[in-house]
């Protein structure tokens, strides 16, 4: 079990080839590689534990997230800090970026006067810093989604952790170029706030497109609000556009990181199907707001299927929120709409399939023998490099497509069976392919 001062261990750990942020204008080009580099951008957040040695020793995996999210986020603000300098500089520093990042005013006065010490092992320094660890270590807590709450891994969940990993980045850049001017620091908490709220009215304004705000999706804006932490004032605002919806090009105009508004998108996906209906309106609605982001239709099936693939990958946040008949409906949906791409361009794609000499060589075998485990890989890979050359079909590339593939192989005209292909069939699919 981690220590009540884990704190103290992370920021030794991460303190260990730390690198400087570039300055001038070249700091959010910078920010936004970093971002996308650790996982942030695809809500697949990178392991920063590894090789942080006794940091990570011991950690139950309920509470690996938190570690994980917390490494990321110092080591973001010391590079925005100008990188490790020494032990004393980069501990009261680092705490006064995490004390402003939970709201902790008093313990960010505190973090800068233990700047001032003069040797590590002060015992005032040591004592200053082993109870600012436990304080900040304890918000830090309190505010994270924890691993068995229902949106835990859900779109909203790693939108969250963007927003917080930017901010809190942000946030060390302002400090380390001495005193913020006045306003600074809240013009950094407006935007990260700016974010989560557009986020939450996406979905108010998409459960009432439809003209009625049901049980299910009242309840999933609940737990939106709860996730994001929201004060009272800041639910009865939401609770406000219940009557008077935003417009998605509203929306859209809070939405400047690209990557929030494809996690907004992911988020419909699921406000759109928690009721068991999908009603044209709410379609439409999506549909305007990925255009004001600049998305097509296109992108829109590709994160649909995302959607389908994440979910797959969570049943229990399927049954935590009562998501059954909602995950159902939405991949009943998007495999009907793709299905029919497929027996459009069925002849095209059998013709680049017997281009592939290989491809085409496995699946006659698989009409007779089952394919090996490597086999199997192999037609995957070459199935999705043959979708990528039909536009219609590209969609089975993206992340998560390839658990669609048995909806491609079930209008090839050849027999699958016994591969582990034909187990995602279902029996007596037709297996005839063509137009």
């Amino acid at each position: 079990m981690r220590s009540r001062v884990w704190l103290i261990s992370l920021i030794d750990a991460v303190r260990d080839g730390a690198e400087a942020a570039p300055a001038g204008d070249g700091f959010d080009p910078w920010l936004d590689g970093q971002l996308d580099a650790r996982g942030y951008t695809v809500g697949l957040l990178s392991d920063a534990l590894v090789g942080l040695g006794d940091a990570a020793v011991d950690v139950p995996f309920s509470e690996y997230g938190l570690l994980n999210h917390t490494a990321h986020r110092l080591q973001l603000a010391l590079a925005a800090r100008g990188g490790a300098r020494d032990a004393i500089a980069d501990h009261a520093g680092l705490f006064e970026v995490l004390a402003h990042g939970v709201g902790h005013d008093k313990g960010a006065a505190r973090a800068r006067a233990l700047a001032t010490a003069t040797a590590l092992h002060d015992r005032r320094f040591v004592k200053g810093v082993n109870a600012l660890a436990v304080e900040l270590g304890q918000r830090l807590e309190q505010r994270a989604v924890p691993a068995d709450h229902p949106l835990f891994g859900h779109p909203f969940h790693q939108l969250l952790r963007l927003v917080e990993a930017r901010r809190y980045a942000r946030i060390a850049r302002a400090l380390a170029r001495g005193a913020p001017e006045p306003g600074a620091l809240a013009r950094i908490d407006g935007l990260a706030a700016t974010t989560r709220h557009q986020a939450i009215s996406a979905a108010i304004g998409l459960a009432a497109a439809d003209g009625i705000v049901d049980a299910p999706e009242h309840a999933l804006i609940v737990a939106l609000m709860k996730a994001a932490r929201l004060d009272a004032a800041e639910q009865a605002m939401h609770r406000a556009e219940l009557d008077d919806p935003p417009e998605p090009e509203e929306i859209a105009a809070g939405l400047v990181d690209p990557a929030a508004g494809r996690f907004v998108l992911h988020l419909l996906f699921l406000a759109a199907h928690v009721n068991g209906r999908y009603h044209e309106n709410e379609r439409a609605f999506i549909e305007r707001l990925a255009a004001a982001l600049g998305e097509g239709p296109e992108a829109l099936d590709a994160y649909e299927a995302v959607a389908v693939a994440a979910y797959a990958r969570r049943p229990d946040l399927v049954e935590q929120l009562s998501l059954g008949r909602a995950v159902s409906r939405l991949k009943r949906d998007l495999s009907g709409r793709l299905e029919r791409a497929i027996r459009l361009n069925s002849r095209r794609l059998w013709s680049e399939i017997r281009e592939t000499g290989e491809l085409m060589q496995l699946l006659a075998a698989a009409g007779h023998r089952p394919l090996t485990p490597e086999e199997e890989a192999t037609v995957r890979a070459q199935l999705i490099d043959v979708c990528k050359a039909i536009p219609a079909l590209a969609l089975f590339a993206v992340p998560g497509g390839s658990l669609l593939l048995p909806l491609v192989v079930r209008h090839l005209p050849i027999d699958l069976r016994p591969s582990s292909f034909a187990d995602e069939v279902r029996p007596g699919a037709d297996t005839a392919g063509g137009e």
